[in-house]
């Protein structure tokens, strides 16, 4: 029996990841009794994009692909024109390019970030001929990437900054842009910057993630998966003081919108 009545949609996790490999089906089931309607998964290694394509024809209509790569990885021989190809490759299965952006919390030496800078600037006209919706992952760096998109002229593309946590002011600039948006993880029942985030972002920008495995709604859950979007969004509605009803209605119209799902 469904927990809840409303439609609810994880929109970034990542069900490659070794911890899914023996209870998959599992995972999903009790996705499905949480009322989850779709689940976007990303692969965020060159390793990773097969197998998450697997999982996504195994559930289709159900399960949705992305197709990325970490920033930390642009460091590696052949990482991003391996990258290209494969969206090249899969770009009518995929429903984003991501995560893909900048990471200043792991990449500290000024001339590693540089480096950093220069490739995902490089990659931008790439992703732009695409027509791919972006899902971006900007840790410790969120208003250099959202400069470096203006610049790039994304301004009419549909961007998505994944798990934001940056600052109130930067929510405000992001905003203005009338085709970028946001998601809240299900950290967002204790992280204090994630807690922020949720109360300044308009409902009309927001979707809900789990980032699964990571990001659980409690320190003590060693996993996160799926599920647990049925917690973040009653956070989420605490937050906004606002009905759960209508976060779950707004935020999974919102990723349908997005990602443009067939649900």
């Amino acid at each position: 029996m469904c927990s809840q009545k409303y439609p609810l949609i994880d929109a970034h996790c990542h069900l490659t990841w070794k911890s899914f490999n023996k209870d998959l089906d599992d995972v999903i089931k009790r996705a499905r009794q949480n009322n989850l309607k779709a689940i976007i998964t990303v692969s965020a290694t060159i390793n990773e994009a097969e197998k998450n394509l697997e999982i996504c024809r195994k559930y289709k209509n159900y399960i949705f692909p992305c197709m990325g790569l970490i920033p930390r990885l642009y460091f590696e021989k052949k990482s991003i024109e391996l990258l290209k190809q494969k969206i090249e490759k899969y770009q009518n299965e995929i429903v984003g390019i991501g995560e893909v952006g900048l990471d200043f919390y792991w990449v500290k030496e000024r001339a590693a970030r540089s480096e950093l800078v220069k490739k995902f600037q490089e990659l931008l006209p790439f992703i732009k001929k695409m027509g791919i919706p972006l899902v971006i992952h900007a840790r410790d760096a969120e208003h250099k990437t959202m400069k470096i998109l203006r610049k790039q002229n994304f301004d009419d593309y549909k961007v998505l900054f994944h798990c934001y946590a940056g600052d109130t002011n930067t929510i405000k600039e992001i905003v203005s842009n009338t085709c970028w948006s946001f998601t809240v993880p299900t950290s967002v029942t204790y992280r204090g910057a994630n807690i922020n985030a949720a109360r300044h972002i308009p409902l009309d920008r927001m979707m809900l993630e789990t980032d699964a495995p990571f990001l659980a709604p409690n320190r003590n859950i060693k996993r996160n998966e799926p599920k647990n979007i049925a917690i973040s969004v009653k956070k989420v509605a605490e937050l906004k003081k606002i009905t759960v009803d209508r976060v779950a209605n707004e935020t999974t119209k919102n990723a349908i919108n997005f990602f443009n799902l067939k649900i």
